[in-house]
């Protein structure tokens, strides 16, 4: 199953490792290090503002999406690849 976490973009649910709201990256050294020492190609960042990060083992998607909405999508199998097309 895959997970559309805004503009058009999806990534498979199995990648994923964590997915964390904005407010815990910027009140975290240890996020903001490993934001810092990740690749920058690795990371896709929209313009404008994001309300959460979802890391996998090779990228980090910064999504206009929050925490719960993301979880939900993710829990009630709606963004599969076939419903999308």
């Amino acid at each position: 199953m895959y997970l559309d976490f805004g503009l058009d973009q999806i990534i498979k649910i199995k990648d994923i490792i964590a997915i964390i709201d904005k407010k815990s990256v910027e009140s975290t050294d240890a996020i903001n290090d490993l934001l810092k020492n990740y690749n920058s190609h690795s990371i896709h960042q929209p313009e404008g503002t994001y309300k959460s990060i979802i890391i996998t083992n090779n990228h980090i998607y910064f999504s206009p999406l929050a925490t719960n909405t993301l979880k939900k999508r993710s829990q009630n199998g709606l963004y599969n690849l076939e419903k999308r097309k």
